[in-house]
């Protein structure tokens, strides 16, 4: 049974105006598979709107979240959406009270490596940076591991790490700083158990694998010897060159997020990422949002950080654009058998 031409007609206009109306959308969405600040910006562009922006306020205010609160509000500012006169109140007064609760969360993260807020984990990293944090971690976990007790691979692994870093922050005038702080802060948010499980799952397998056991003996026995110089410039033997080339690539990407988007910021972003690349993806994206980071995540959430995440989008026009095709093949021949019966008539009786 053929169908007649005005169907054929319908469902090419049909699928014309889908594909004319979202060219664009679609072009951008290819241009953006690849880079997460486009995928923020396009889906910013379909979520973000001024009562989401009020309401993610009002609860980050609620939660005593000043650095989210503050995120939403430069978020939204960028976007020209306007905040009401009671959240700018309320934001000021919670500013007000900063100055006092962020020394004893200092305090805190450096005696306690508690990592409740931006300055606890700043406090955090502080001890880690004077190797105190690290030759701790290093004595717990490595006596364990050294026993075949059960044992926080990653939290040995990053210690290890972060002491070979140290020893080489010396050595190259501080280039490798960034790095080390990264690594502090993963340290530390594993320890809270606030780092994805698969990205967690993924370095404890590189740290577990390129672990040297006479290196880590002789660490230990310095450690235990109270000869902590000794065991900081053993460090260097820890871990194999291929895990700690990872590493070193993790912490200092974990490094610009914590210095364009803050500590929670980098909390945020280690809590969605599932892979080292994820985490990549997250620095780009706090480069170029900075204090914004946190409300683009919370918006987005990880799928803002997976390249390819378009891609099911993506299909479903190129689906549209095959349909069209078909349709539009199907409706030229039909309209070519119509237009030849109407010139000649007598051959399309005689057919």
């Amino acid at each position: 049974m053929r169908l007649p031409v005005t169907l054929h007609f319908v469902t090419v206009a049909v699928c014309a105006a889908a594909l004319v109306g979202s060219l664009h959308t679609a072009y951008l969405q290819a241009r953006a598979i690849e880079d997460p600040v486009a995928r923020a910006d396009l889906g910013l562009e379909r979520s973000l709107t001024p009562e989401l922006a009020a309401r993610e306020i009002d609860a980050a205010l609620q939660a005593g979240d000043l650095e989210l609160a503050e995120s939403f509000v430069a978020l939204a500012q960028e976007r020209g959406l306007v905040l009401s006169g009671e959240q700018t109140e309320r934001l000021e007064k919670m500013r007000a009270d900063t100055w006092g609760r962020a020394a004893r969360d200092f305090r805190d993260g450096f005696t306690q490596n508690e990592t409740r807020s931006g300055m606890a984990m700043s406090g955090a990293i502080a001890a880690d940076l004077s190797g105190y944090g690290d030759l701790r971690d290093l004595a717990r976990e490595g006596g364990k591991w050294m026993q075949g007790q059960e044992t926080d691979t990653l939290v040995l692994g990053l210690a290890a790490a972060g002491l070979a870093i140290t020893a080489a922050t010396w050595s190259t005038l501080g280039a490798a700083m960034p790095a080390r702080s990264g690594l502090s802060l993963t340290k530390a948010l594993q320890k809270t158990g606030r780092l994805s499980q698969p990205l967690a799952r993924r370095l404890a397998l590189v740290a577990g694998e390129a672990l040297d056991r006479d290196a880590l003996k002789a660490s230990l026995a310095s450690v235990g010897r109270l000869e902590f110089t000794a065991a900081r410039n053993s460090s260097a033997r820890l871990l194999r060159p291929a895990a700690m080339t990872e590493l070193r690539q993790v912490g200092a990407d974990v490094s610009t997020i914590y210095t364009r988007a803050g500590a929670r910021g980098a909390q945020d972003v280690l809590s969605l990422a599932a892979s080292s690349a994820e985490v990549r993806a997250g620095a780009r994206l706090a480069a170029a949002k900075g204090s914004k980071t946190r409300a683009v995540l919370k918006v987005l959430g990880r799928g803002v950080l997976l390249a390819g995440s378009l891609s099911l989008t993506l299909a479903g026009w190129l689906f549209t654009l095959v349909a069209w095709f078909f349709a539009a093949a199907s409706f030229a021949r039909r309209l070519g058998e119509r237009i030849g019966r109407w010139i000649f008539p007598a051959v399309a009786r005689a057919v």
